[in-house]
């Protein structure tokens, strides 16, 4: 994923195969979590997520920021720390809403 992110921002093909690395990161990691509610709505959602993103990215699509946090989150997994996981993913998670929202006026709460 971090190949493709380092040009995403600005050439069309490295943003498809980032935003194709993406949803299989994401994917992967809801699989893997052994919830299959959680997997449930991660397919339900990706698509029009992922449309949003596409839609809404106003220019940007932050690729290198979005690798570099799916690398934390994969280096915590790795290191068998369910914690920094969490906490990782949390941060990953306010750090992209703060990234789409503030573009179009809104503020993350």
């Amino acid at each position: 994923m971090a190949g493709s992110a380092t040009d995403a921002d600005t050439d069309a093909d490295a943003f498809r195969r980032y935003w194709t690395s993406d949803a299989r990161f994401h994917s992967l990691i809801a699989a893997q979590a052994d919830n299959p509610f959680l997997e449930s709505a991660f397919r339900a959602l990706s698509g029009p997520v992922q449309r949003f993103r596409l839609f809404m990215k106003a220019g940007h699509a932050h690729a290198g920021q979005a690798a570099a946090e799916h690398q934390r989150i994969l280096d915590a997994l790795a290191s068998g720390d369910p914690a920094a996981a969490a906490e990782e993913m949390l941060a990953h998670v306010k750090a992209a809403s703060e990234r789409a929202l503030p573009e179009h006026g809104e503020t993350a709460s």
